[in-house]
């Protein structure tokens, strides 16, 4: 959805472990290269989990931040 939002060109370059052939992988990786999405510790994504309501704050956020040429002091 973000994604859509942003309207970016997509490109899969597997930056997470469970992502590989995942039907959002270039927009998963395209979304972390952004700096919009991050993974955990462990180098996994989990794309199929349910986002916490302050990690969908923090997508929102970030989202808002590069929209905005990264005015906005996020993290």
């Amino acid at each position: 959805m973000h994604s859509k939002v942003m309207n970016t060109n997509f490109v899969k370059n597997s930056k997470f472990k469970d992502v590989l052939g995942h039907w959002a992988e270039a927009e998963i990786d395209t979304l972390s290269d952004m700096g919009i999405i991050k993974g955990t510790t462990d180098g996994l994504f989990k794309p199929n989990a349910n986002a916490t309501r302050s990690e969908s704050l923090l997508l929102i956020l970030r989202m808002l931040n590069a929209s905005l040429d990264h005015s906005l002091d996020v993290e």
